[in-house]
């Protein structure tokens, strides 16, 4: 019942549109429906919350549950995603909301995205940031068009010069000067199965902290990976 006003709190706070549409209510309403409230494992105490005042949702604070692995040992993680507050009730609404997460049956909690106002608040509650992996990085492809991008964006000059700048990294390719042209891979791909794929996954990883897949959690992820089509079929 709170997926409408929880949408039309993540739209103004995200700016995902100019205005709430039947269209956007639909997507946020099959989102919050298949990621939230139809998530194949399910515990209780870890559940999406939402801060209410004179019944009006002001706030809200998205998880889900995936199992993982720490040094082989099974724990229970609560990913922590779509945190947002009303500006007007940051203070008190995004505490209340950030602690009643933390004290859930969880062994760890992972928050999903940030800005600077939801990490200083993370780490007042006594959450900690792991700089490293926050870092967003950018590979030019085409450095000349990435330059003249940061530097006119998306201006009448970026319009006008934009055949010389495409002509330069034409050039650039051709001529091995690109300092940011791919290498060849070390790595050799072949096609897999889903089977494989979850026996990889089930195996122990070089890494302390992983994943616990099972058959229908790997499911449930591929499908929700296969509804983005926009960079092409899955």
């Amino acid at each position: 019942n709170d997926i409408g006003q929880v949408a039309e709190l993540h739209r103004s706070t995200f700016a995902t549109g100019a205005s709430m549409t039947p269209a956007l209510l639909g997507s946020y309403s099959d989102y919050f429906r298949q990621v939230f409230l139809h998530h194949p494992v399910q515990v209780e105490g870890i559940t999406p919350l939402v801060y209410e005042e004179a019944g009006e949702v002001m706030g809200f604070a998205g998880s889900m549950l995936q199992p993982m692995r720490f040094r082989g040992r099974p724990v229970l993680a609560r990913i922590m995603s779509q945190f947002s507050v009303y500006p007007r009730c940051r203070g008190v609404a995004g505490v209340k909301l950030l602690q009643a997460v933390l004290k859930g049956p969880q062994d760890l909690t992972v928050a999903d995205e940030s800005n600077t106002y939801a990490r200083a608040l993370w780490e007042a509650c006594g959450g900690r940031t792991a700089r490293l992996l926050s870092f967003v990085w950018i590979f030019p492809f085409r450095p000349c068009s990435f330059a003249l991008s940061v530097v006119a964006g998306r201006g009448v000059l970026a319009g006008i010069s934009s055949p010389v700048v495409r002509s330069l990294d034409w050039l650039a390719e051709r001529t091995g000067l690109n300092p940011f042209r791919p290498v060849e891979p070390r790595l050799a791909g072949y096609e897999t199965n889903f089977d494989e794929l979850l026996a990889s996954l089930s195996g122990e990883l070089d890494q302390s902290l992983q994943p616990a897949h099972d058959r229908e959690s790997l499911e449930w992820a591929l499908a929700r990976a296969a509804r983005f089509q926009n960079r092409g079929k899955l």
